[in-house]
């Protein structure tokens, strides 16, 4: 039951985004990954798709119309010179600032009618909650 009100939720916040997302141009994808790019920089392709859970052989084509509206930037990994790791540019990192701003607005908004601490010690306790599931899945 837990999972059904979790998962309702994030699509309700979705959707309370994609107007901003679409403004930009973006799909929803593509501004989920600008996101996870923002908190986990210098990924290559193939790491990104396996962090998201998405097909790596998918997520090209964004990560190619994210390079084309230079939100992104290809990089030579230091560690890997055959290997590409992905950057945000100076854009992408406008967006992403406005893409959090309304997000943290609306869980604000939503969560703080039920919760009987800070919001933001709520966004901690959650963040150490994935952290934790994250690490015991890889």
């Amino acid at each position: 039951m837990l999972n059904k009100f979790l998962s309702v939720t994030y699509r309700l916040a979705r959707r309370n985004l994609s107007k901003t997302v679409h403004n930009f141009g973006l799909s929803s994808t593509q501004a989920d990954m600008l996101l996870y790019l923002a908190d986990n920089p210098e990924l290559n392709q193939k790491q990104l798709a396996t962090a998201m859970v998405l097909d790596p052989s998918l997520i090209g084509r964004d990560i190619s119309k994210l390079e084309d509206k230079n939100l992104v930037r290809r990089r030579i990994d230091p560690q890997d010179s055959r290997s590409r790791v992905l950057i945000l540019s100076q854009e992408g990192i406008k967006i992403v600032s406005v893409l959090r701003d309304k997000l943290t607005k609306w869980w604000k908004d939503n969560l703080g009618k039920f919760l009987d601490i800070p919001t933001e010690d709520f966004f901690q306790i959650m963040s150490e909650m994935y952290l934790s599931t994250k690490k015991e899945n890889n």
